[in-house]
Order: C-alpha cells, then structure tokens, then sequence
C-alpha cells in the first residue's frame, strides 16, 4: 500500500486534495500545486515502485511533442523518503476502462474514433520507439471526445503468423464499448443485436480474433467508418521516425558540461564544509508555540514575521518552506495569520478559479461534480461553507463543479423480458414509450428498440420497442398508459 493520502504534501508542493484513481502501490490524486496555484494530477510511487512510474514518465515525455493522444507531463521528480511523482495535466472525462460500467454500450461513431485515436498513440509510441513502452494502458476520454493516453505497458514478443496485439487490444476494448460485454469465443458483435455498421463489425471481430497483421490497417478502415459516421479523425501519423538526433547530442553535450561543472563547484564546496543539513519540517497551521518546539526538535531555530498578539494566531507560510534542505540551527521565518478564515464566494468561478480563492484564504478544498441544467460545466454551482462563513484556518470547503446538462444514457434492451426492460429504463431515468409486437420467440423478448442503446438524451425520454410475441402472430401496436 502508498503512504500517501488525501492532505499530504508532496515534495513540500502538491498538496493532495482527493484520490482519483491508480492502483494501491501507485495511487493517483488530484491535487494543488501550490507554487503555481494549479490543479493538476499526481501519481505517486514508493521506492518498490519508482522505476517503473520514471519509466512511465520517460515514454509519455518521449511522445508529448508527436502527438496529442497522450497527456501532457508538468514536472516529475522524488521526495526526501525516495518516493517518486510524476506531474500531469489533470483530465476531464472518463477513464476509456470505465466507459461501460458508466454510461452503457456507446454509439459506434464514439467507438470508431475512440478507436482510431489509441492506434493512433500506439503506432505514434512504436514510430518514436523509446524501448519502454507502445501499448495503451490506460486512458481518458475527455468531453470534447479526444483521447489521451495517461500510462503506456511493453508489448509482449509477437509470435508467427499471429495478429497484430495492439489490434487485438483495440478489437476487445472496442467489442465491449460496443455490445457491453467482454468477447466470448465464438460470438460476434452481430450476436448482440446492437445497431452497428456490418463493416466496422467485421473489424471488430477480425481483430479480436487475430486475423489483422498491422495496426496501420486496421486504423485506416476505422477512420473511413468514422468519417461516414461524422465522427472526427486526425491525419494518419507519420511513418518515419522523428529526425531529432541532432538536437539531443546538442542537448546531451550541454548537460554533460554543466554536471561537470556543477560536479567540481561541489567538490569544492563540500571541502569546507561540513556541517550537516536538515529537512524544514510543515509546521504550517500551528500556534507560534507549537511550530517553535517543533523546529527546534528538528534542530532548527524559529523567528516570527510579524507580531504575536493574536492568541489565535497560527503559521501559514515559512521561509524556507516544508521540505527544503538547510544547514542545522539554521532560522526558518515563520509568516503568521488570523486563526479565523472567511470563506470566499465560489459560487459561479471556474474550478481552477475558486481552489485559487479558497486555498489562498487558507482553507482545504474538497471537490464534488453533480450535472446542473443552468450552470455551465466547470462552474461552480454550490459551496459549503457558504460565502462569507467565519471559520477556522485549514477548515475543509466543498465546493459542487457542475459537470453540464444531465443526459440520460439508453440502455441495451434488445434480449430483456419486457418487465426487465422497464426496469433498465427506471434506473437511467427514462420511459417506457409505443410497444410493438412482432412475430418472434422467445415470446415478450425485446427485439429492438428506439433510440438505440448508448444514445444519450434527455431525461424522461421515452423509449420504443418492439417485443416478440411468439411464433406465427399477428403485428400490433400500443402504447402504454400513462
């Protein structure tokens, strides 16, 4: 398990505000640069684990600069105790894993260019060739519907006469956003009954199966459904690897100059003096008192900045600050504020502008999303404390971001009992519309339905189908009561 959690400080920067996912020995948090007052995404590793999160920062920095399908690095780097964190952009959207337990089997425009967009990253990752890394491990979807890779995994040694893996990988991803299933020998997307163009089926199936030699391929015959789909797709990615050799042996032979420099000023240094160094412990939200035994328990000497008449008065900043390297005895200044707070009003500030407001008023910030049909997605629509609230420093704020208009995401029907149905429609909060019967077994089976599963529509909407009402019966038409 990661030592970290929620309200640590990272490297005496990123404080962590809430887990957003990873594994239990690589968790990844949102949190607030404090030094640039930025949201941002941290994933962090213990000493087990640092080389291979460094691996994973060198492959995306290796592709940052070829293509848009991969999220941008902001910093990466290792704390005191020999963990190690890697600095992303923060995404906003759906892990591409998650799509399916979260919205249903999605509409095959999505799939297409969903799919058109990881072989896009991996023939990207094998063009540019870092040795660490081609296949897509894990990735966001964001709302404008681009995606962007967060985690790359090696490909394992390809045997002959064997399809390509990362067709493979794509054709399983794809069947399941598809049909909502996991691909079962035997069984193609047709089998499902999901509305899907007979082409695209046949890639989905051909790739699952092995039968595609070269990802080139199979992300040209996606592209093409996509673009009949009105579906948006980027130029295919060059072929050739990326010319920049020349500027790496320019930049190698700079680096290799300034470390011997840096390297001799430190021999020299380190000559006359040795006098050892302690780490600035976080002392901030402490009284005066209680900052002052705990600097000195670490050796060091406390000096306030400003007066100390308020009772209430607690530490908000120190100089240096948390987490840096200074000689013992040295005096950290400590910078002191009101023990009180007022709660700034968030209410209808962008995210990234109201965590500013709040974190520089001295509070934590908790974030929730909730969809809002009047506030504009990113805004803030409520916050708890309200505006103007006296509370104490370091107290914790909710704030709501809205996450845009509701939308309601239709279920797959086709193979539920008409009960089953109804009841799939209850928990997307949706209707049951005109049911029509049709000649068909096993009898009161849905057959269709209208609009098909994966659309997103308003909640409320009501949804048609056509149920099968045993062999050798007469079509009929109803509509349900209200």
């Amino acid at each position: 398990m990661s030592r970290h959690a929620v309200g640590d400080l990272v490297d005496g920067r990123y404080k962590l505000e809430r887990a957003l996912g990873g594994t239990a020995t690589m968790p990844v948090f949102v949190a607030t640069d404090l030094a640039l007052r930025r949201t941002v995404a941290i994933r962090v590793a213990d000493a087990a684990g640092a080389d291979a999160l460094r691996r994973q920062a060198a492959v995306l920095r290796s592709l940052q600069f070829d293509t848009a399908h991969v999220v941008p690095v902001l910093d990466e780097g290792e704390t005191p105790e020999g963990d190690a964190y890697l600095v992303t952009t923060l995404l906003e959207g759906t892990d591409v894993e998650h799509l399916v337990a979260q919205r249903g089997p999605l509409p095959a425009a999505d799939v297409a260019s969903i799919g058109v967009q990881l072989l896009d990253a991996t023939l990207t990752a094998r063009r540019v060739d870092s040795g660490l890394g081609t296949l897509p491990a894990s990735a966001v979807l964001g709302r404008d519907r681009s995606v962007r890779v967060t985690r790359f995994r090696p490909e394992p040694e390809r045997s002959s006469g064997a399809g390509d893996v990362a067709c493979v990988e794509a054709g399983r991803l794809m069947h399941e956003l598809l049909t909502g299933a996991q691909p079962q020998p035997g069984r193609t997307v047709a089998g499902y009954g999901v509305t899907v163009p007979p082409e695209m089926a046949r890639i989905v199936d051909d790739a699952v199966d092995g039968r595609i030699a070269e990802a080139t391929a199979m992300r040209e015959r996606l592209a093409e459904i996509a673009r009949t789909l009105s579906a948006p797709v980027t130029p295919l990615p060059p072929t050739e690897p990326p010319r920049r050799w020349h500027m790496w042996v320019a930049i190698g032979a700079l680096v290799l100059a300034a470390a011997a420099i840096v390297a001799i000023v430190l021999v020299f240094v380190r000559m006359g003096d040795d006098s050892d160094t302690v780490q600035v412990p976080d002392v901030t939200g402490m009284s005066v008192q209680q900052a002052t035994q705990r600097l000195s328990d670490a050796g060091l000497r406390a000096v306030v900045d400003g007066s100390t008449d308020d009772s209430n008065a607690v530490v908000v900043s120190t100089d240096p600050s948390p987490g840096s390297e200074v000689d013992d005895d040295s005096e950290v200044t400590l910078t002191l504020g009101a023990g009180e707070a007022s709660v700034p009003d968030v209410v209808g500030d962008a995210e990234g502008n109201a965590r500013s407001a709040l974190v520089d008023a001295g509070l934590v910030v908790e974030v929730e999303n909730a969809p809002s049909a009047d506030v504009p997605s990113g805004v803030v629509s409520a916050q708890q404390p309200g505006g103007g609230t006296r509370v104490d420093a370091g107290t914790r704020v909710t704030i709501t971001v809205s996450s845009g208009v509701p939308v309601s995401t239709v279920p797959s029907l086709v193979g539920l009992s008409l009960d089953d149905a109804v009841s799939a429609l209850q928990g997307a909060d949706l209707e049951l519309g005109e049911v029509t019967d049709a000649e068909g077994a096993p009898a009161n089976q849905v057959l269709s339905q209208d609009p098909a599963a994966g659309a997103e529509v308003d909640p409320g909407t009501s949804v048609d189908v056509t149920v099968a009402s045993g062999p050798g019966t007469t079509t009929s038409s109803t509509t349900p009561e209200p």
